[in-house]
């Protein structure tokens, strides 16, 4: 057995994240949500290679075969991404058991409507639940701040 996983650092203003297997990171910007990481994964190499789209990648009786794991093997090649944040800004980390079932589409409505991130969090869980989610649903949602942002909003009551 093994697991995947997807991590991310905040630091001065940009994301730091690391990556492997097909838990993804997601930047929820003013209600639209962007993949930031790319599954590692045989049907993403079809997908990079041109031999598959989306579309048939998530149809496909493949799309399960994870190319690494942590556990099974002694060493993986683990991937790095980075990203700059602006104020207002979500993360949202997941399992392949709410990006199997829920949409980036409707990953941005929920985290722009939803909340504070433990909400927000709780609706993409239930969500992916609702749609039938046959696989373990993992979810962690953060909201990034500036520190000028937090002052004016202690300042003003907020």
């Amino acid at each position: 057995m093994g697991t995947t996983t997807t991590l991310a650092l905040v630091l001065d203003g940009e994301a730091y994240i690391a990556q492997v297997g097909d838990s993804r990171a997601y930047l929820v910007r003013k209600g639209s949500a962007k993949q930031l990481t790319k599954d590692q994964s045989f049907v993403q190499r079809l997908i990079d290679a041109g031999r598959m789209t989306q579309k048939e990648a998530a149809q496909s009786e493949h799309r399960n075969i994870i190319l690494q794991a942590l556990g099974p093997e002694e060493k993986v090649v683990t991937d790095f991404y980075r990203v700059k944040l602006e104020n207002d800004d979500y993360l949202v980390l997941c399992s392949d058991g709410l990006s199997n079932q829920v949409s980036p589409e409707e990953i941005g409505r929920i985290t722009r409507t939803a909340g504070r991130p433990m909400e927000i969090c709780q609706a993409l869980i239930e969500e992916a639940m609702h749609t039938g989610a046959p696989d373990n649903v993992t979810v962690v949602a953060a909201r990034l701040r500036s520190p000028e942002s937090d002052r004016l909003a202690t300042k003003n009551g907020g």
